[in-house]
């Protein structure tokens, strides 16, 4: 581990770590790290129309600790090399400011001027893309916006690790905010299904490549770790017929009994391996169906336009708001029905913490040991989350597909 890292007490581990943190040791303040050029990219692009100021104002504390100094230029290496976060990272810490410090803002924000300094040449591959300059400065403003978010979450301007995780990794050359919704480009997808569509347009879910919970969850979702009554998600094709386990329609949740698609009837619509786009629901405006369906349309013109070189099969999402259990607390007229009413839904490996978290304003590491009589009742969703946690069910994150 290098002095950096023992220095700031934080334990980063990276294929890239050592490569960018000799690129970085050699080089000069970077342009990026200074007032002038935040002030210029804002000028002639707008990217901080809420927090220009205080973005501004962390750079002196920054750039007056030079461990800080340097590892803001080590982190904008590892980015550089346009990485998923996954692939860049086994193990990542945001720095804390030492007991006793007065003004914490430069270890609050550092982990955002790496992403900042990438923001430009984003922007330019985009353009060069053909993509539309009102797409390209929704999308990239996202920065901004995050500083305003962790004032409501953590009660002071910041770039938290959680933010870093997200959108690092020069993450906007191929992640688009097109109206209500956010795209990700999705290489060779891991999920775990096989879906089918039959002649009259149905979609069934064969799951594979994983262990099946007895209840229908996959095996190690959170509250479904026990190995006893488990199957193995086995998956058969002959010359007539698709064989394996399916999933309920109703419960999106496994069956225990084999199921056999007569291929006369039914035909692949996804299999492991083919490319999509990850939607993302960003914090914000109310989710209804013409916003989303608007999105969505405008999402396969400008993907298929500009990125002619990736074959889409269609849009998958992973998100709490995917739960059937939803329909048993919002009315079927509700706009999260309404918006899960698309997706085909299968189980995934969860930890269902994201509907407590953001329904119920609970902190991520919290959730799991708050007691629920404890959870807030609101509205009729906070409500209803809480009952089913008396009652010892949670609100789980499924995975969602529909066709392209």
């Amino acid at each position: 581990m290098n002095d950096i890292r023992k220095s700031l007490n934080i334990t980063i581990e990276s294929p890239y770590w050592d490569m960018a943190y000799k690129k970085a040791i050699s080089e000069p303040l970077p342009e990026w790290l200074t007032e002038s050029y935040i002030r210029e990219i804002h000028g002639e692009y707008g990217f901080f129309s809420k927090n220009l100021e205080t973005i501004v104002s962390a750079i002196p504390h920054i750039t007056e600790v030079p461990e800080l100094c340097l590892l803001a230029k080590v982190l904008y290496h590892i980015l550089d090399t346009k990485k998923n976060f996954n692939e860049a990272f086994t193990h990542f810490e945001a720095p804390k400011a030492p007991q006793g410090t007065t003004n914490t803002i430069g270890y609050d924000c550092v982990l955002g001027f790496p992403v900042l300094a990438h923001l430009v040449p984003s922007w330019k591959a985009l353009e060069k893309r053909g993509i539309e300059r009102d797409v390209i400065a929704d999308s990239l403003v996202t920065v901004d916006h995050l500083f305003t978010y962790s004032e409501e979450e953590v009660g002071r301007k910041a770039f938290t690790e959680q933010f870093f995780r997200m959108y690092g990794n020069a993450i906007y050359i191929n992640y688009l905010k097109i109206g209500r919704l956010r795209f990700e480009i999705f290489e060779n997808s891991d999920r775990p299904a096989r879906i089918f569509e039959n002649n009259n347009g149905e979609h069934k879910v064969i799951m594979c490549n994983c262990v099946l919970h007895k209840s229908g969850h996959i095996l190690g979702a959170y509250g479904f770790e026990s190995k006893e009554g488990s199957y193995e998600a086995e998956f058969t094709e002959t010359d007539k017929e698709y064989i394996g386990y399916a999933v309920n329609e109703k419960t999106g949740l496994c069956e225990k009994v084999p199921s056999h698609l007569d291929k006369k009837e039914w035909s692949p619509v996804y299999v492991p391996g083919d490319n999509g786009l990850k939607v993302h629901i960003p914090y914000g405006d109310r989710l209804t169906k013409e916003a989303c369906e608007d999105s969505y349309r405008r999402a396969k013109e400008i993907f298929e336009r500009c990125y002619p070189e990736i074959h889409f099969d269609g849009f998958h999402l992973f998100c709490w708001m995917l739960s059937p259990e939803l329909c048993d607390i919002l009315p079927q007229s509700s706009n999260i029905i309404e918006f899960q009413s698309k997706y085909t839904v299968f189980p995934a490996k969860d930890n269902a913490v994201d509907a407590i978290m953001y329904v119920c304003g609970i902190k991520e590491e919290n959730v799991h040991s708050v007691n629920p009589n404890d959870l807030p009742e609101g509205n009729t969703l906070q409500r209803g989350i809480k009952k089913k946690a008396l009652e010892g069910t949670l609100v789980h994150q499924h995975y969602g597909f529909f066709k392209w």
